[in-house]
């Protein structure tokens, strides 16, 4: 008989450096996340620095003996991609790294358990039934778990710290507009932070800002509700962390910034907003902190992000921030952008995650059919009726048929996205512009399916004096494109090949 052995500490430790935040913050995030999808409607934190301890308790459907059995298991979920934004269960897992124990209670109709857990030793995490404490009150349904700290010193034993990241994290489920247009449909009834005794509420930020332009987000023909976001203009600034145009998806705030719309406002400093998309959840990475880089999820993350684009842009517009994108490259590099976009063409076959860049004319996306993406049913694009808004309908099909150059292939656009029904067909095709912005560190970005080689950037400027824009170019296209190359391919080898492609072309 063979025994399989894993070092458990070490599978902890990449799970949370997979984490773009610190393991504190990690699991406050996890643990709401968790909650949310258990149904609950609220969540209290209640900080015990005198006994070394932190007891999080929510509401939600609670556990059976048998879950909370599989719950202990490091390795497993049982949630489903899409049907909510938890996955696993991380931020109990992880709490082991720092803990001395971890007690979990849970409630569900007449089945009432408790368990203590700790990590022994790196190859063995042992738990045993316990008698329950009585924090999940009889006649109620919930889970509370409570982490003995092995520091006194801990960030979770500080209010501010606690309350702090659930407005980072979950700011929409404070926002009573987005309650009453979104999250009263997803999750039936209103939702609350507790820490301690104390309500979290709105920031003033949020509840009296004048200037914020409230948007519904539709998509396809038939105009289905896909979400609902604001913007507005800041006249004094924000914290940081704050800026530009957060996308949330079940309350769970994914990316800030302008990079993932594609677009910059003229004073992309003084804007700020937030979009809720419940059919983001499908495309979501596990570590919640962007979304998937595969064709087929790139093709449904496209019509979400168009949606958000159509909205906007008259947003923007009413605020005197639309900014057009830049005009069509300049007459010099023209020669060099039909090198690359054939350079990109032979590559797509290894890099389908790079074929929305090129023109439908030519090109479908490989090997994604209508909708397909993870999670999703045939045909999902996310999108729901606006009357049935729902965690169970978040991934049905409701998009009119688009227009196909292929069986079962849709017909991007110019920005790389499905063209929906009625829309008449613009040039597409990867483009490169040129664009002076000294405010911007990197060589370029991508905006849309156009790559904007940034002129003052001194590498650019040590490139004209040498009279080697071209190569310049080259290389800003293979570092831009490298960014959104499926995860799990070595970017080196993408740039090398891109490179070498490059050369042969010329």
């Amino acid at each position: 008989m063979g025994q399989t052995r894993i070092n458990l500490k070490h599978l902890l430790e990449d799970i949370r450096d997979s984490y773009p935040f610190p393991e504190e913050e990690t699991i406050v995030a996890e643990l709401v996340a968790n909650a949310l999808d258990s149904g609950a409607s609220s969540v209290r934190f209640d900080p015990q620095p005198g006994k070394e301890a932190l007891t999080v308790l929510d509401d939600g459907r609670g556990m059976t003996r048998r879950n909370l059995k599989t719950y202990h298991d490091i390795a497993a979920s049982t949630k489903v991609r899409g049907k909510g934004i938890g996955f696993a269960g991380i931020g109990a897992k992880l709490s082991l790294l720092f803990c001395s124990s971890v007690v979990t209670e849970t409630r569900q109709n007449k089945s009432h358990h408790a368990a203590r857990w700790h990590l022994e030793s790196p190859m063995k995490a042992p738990w045993r039934y316990i008698p329950p404490a009585g924090w999940v009150p009889e006649g109620a349904s919930g889970t509370a778990v409570t982490f003995h700290l092995s520091s006194p010193n801990s960030k979770l034993l500080d209010p501010a710290f606690l309350e702090d990241v659930l407005r980072r994290h979950f700011e929409p489920l404070l926002d009573a507009r987005f309650t009453e247009a979104i999250y009263n449909r997803l999750y039936h009834k209103p939702f609350t932070f507790l820490v301690g005794e104390r309500k979290l509420e709105a920031s003033a930020s949020v509840t009296t800002d004048p200037a914020r332009k409230f948007f519904p987000i539709h998509m396809g023909a038939r105009r289905n509700l896909a979400g609902y976001g604001w913007v507005g203009v800041h006249q004094t600034g924000w914290r940081l962390g704050e800026g530009g145009l957060g996308v949330a998806t079940y309350g769970k705030v994914i990316k800030r910034g302008w990079e993932w719309l594609g677009i910059r406002p003229r004073n992309p400093e003084r804007i700020t907003g937030m979009v809720e998309i419940p059919g983001l959840a499908s495309l979501l990475t596990t570590n919640k902190a962007d979304f998937l880089k595969d064709s087929s999820s790139l093709k449904q993350y496209y019509r979400f992000r168009k949606a958000v684009l159509k909205t906007l842009e008259p947003a923007l517009q009413e605020l005197g921030e639309w900014q057009t994108p830049p005009d069509a490259a300049p007459r010099k590099a023209h020669a060099s952008q039909r090198e690359i976009e054939q350079v990109v063409a032979g590559l797509v076959a290894e890099f389908p995650e790079l074929t929305p860049l090129l023109d439908a004319r030519r090109r479908t996306i490989p090997g994604a059919g209508e909708g397909e993406g993870d999670g999703g049913e045939p045909g999902s694009a996310g999108m729901v009726k606006e009357e049935a808004l729902g965690p169970s309908d978040a991934t049905k099909e409701t998009e009119a048929p688009v227009e196909k150059v292929a069986e079962g292939e849709p017909k991007p656009d110019e920005t790389g996205e499905p063209k929906e029904a009625g829309e008449k067909r613009k040039p597409a095709g990867l483009k490169i512009v040129f664009d002076l912005r000294p405010d911007r560190a990197e060589m370029g970005w991508l905006s849309g399916t156009t790559v904007c080689v940034n002129q003052a950037h001194p590498a650019y400027r040590r490139a004209v004096e040498m009279r080697s824009e071209n190569y310049h170019v080259a290389v800003t296209v293979a570092w831009v494109l490298s960014q959104y190359v499926e995860d799990g391919k070595p970017i080196p080898d993408f740039i090398n090949r891109f490179l070498a492609g490059w050369g042969k072309e010329g």
